[in-house]
């Protein structure tokens, strides 16, 4: 079997680790009975424009170019890459020498025939057929701590608009969606000469719905950075965006795309990643990323400003 899945990295300071939790079972949504009939009749490729419906996903089932004989099993979803277009984004791939049922099979069903396979589902089920037991065992990915924002800081509200103790409880949820509820916050950062932060952790997505760094902050460092943004977007875009890239690249529900093409939006607290690598005085504007050799951003591209 060969499996091929998107990487969110979480980066602790010199080391890396994929990052993904994996539920006991399904959350109940209705099982996925088959691809609606506005879904394309062959697997597009990631990132083509998409004219379904936002956040609809499609299953395909394809023959495997690479390998003779075998099925390459994946998902599409429709999914904004800005605020005014949609790309498919697939994902879940998994290519083996089976063909996997069209709807999605029942947890404890018999898959005799079928031993060895695993199948994806919308939205994010995984079935997997056991030799051992000779039945089917679905269950859902990705993380499942994870609360909804606080209801004291109302998503439509500017985040160049937000009141201290708005900041305040946004950061203290932040805090505990960075790794999860029960874990110990994130230590204050070092800073350098210009007020970047270094030698951060960081969540980090690869694909158009996720790209961006999101470095490690204590409640208190994300206020300071939310204090000097600029960044007139609305709060509710900056917690979709933090959910997506922490969870495995999930849009949740759009994505980061909106978030961060507009102006002052990439370093507050999260970074684009299209500006990793790059080289650029710091704007003040809650933080911009780059590199640089001394002052300025620090080379690792995860930072933002503090001060």
């Amino acid at each position: 079997m060969k499996r091929f899945t998107t990487l969110v990295f979480l980066m602790l300071a010199g080391a890396c680790q994929g990052q993904m939790i994996v539920a006991d079972g399904p959350a109940g949504e209705e099982p996925f009975s088959g691809n609606a009939a506005d879904c394309p009749t062959g697997a597009p490729q990631s990132g083509a424009s998409c004219n379904v419906a936002e956040g609809q996903i499609c299953a395909f089932s394809t023959p495997d170019t690479l390998n003779a004989g075998y099925v390459l099993r994946e998902l599409c979803g429709c999914w904004a890459a800005s605020s005014s277009e949609r790309r498919w984004y697939c994902y879940g791939g998994a290519s083996g020498p089976w063909q996997c049922p069209e709807a999605e099979p029942e947890s404890g069903s018999s898959c005799f025939g079928s031993f060895g396979s695993e199948c994806e589902y919308p939205e994010r089920t995984r079935c997997r057929c056991s030799s051992e037991s000779g039945a089917w065992n679905c269950g859902e990915y990705g993380r499942t701590d994870i609360e909804a924002p606080p209801a004291a800081v109302p998503g439509d509200i500017a985040i160049n608009a937000l009141t201290s103790e708005e900041r305040a409880e946004w950061c203290d949820w932040y805090s505990t969606v960075f790794l999860g509820p029960g874990f110990p916050e994130e230590p204050n950062a070092a800073v350098n000469e210009d007020g970047y932060t270094l030698g951060t952790s960081c969540h980090m997505g690869s694909d158009f719905p996720c790209m961006g760094m999101v470095p490690g902050l204590s409640s208190s460092d994300c206020e300071a950075n939310l204090a000097l943004s600029s960044c007139a977007a609305p709060i509710a875009e900056l917690s979709d965006c933090l959910v997506t890239v922490v969870d495995s690249c999930w849009p949740s529900p759009h994505g980061c795309a909106r978030y961060l093409e507009q102006p002052g939006c990439s370093g507050t607290i999260v970074v684009s990643s299209e500006d990793f690598g790059r080289s650029m005085t710091p704007t003040g504007a809650g933080g911009t990323s780059g590199t640089g050799a001394s002052g300025g951003v620090p080379n690792n591209g995860c930072s933002v400003r503090l001060r």
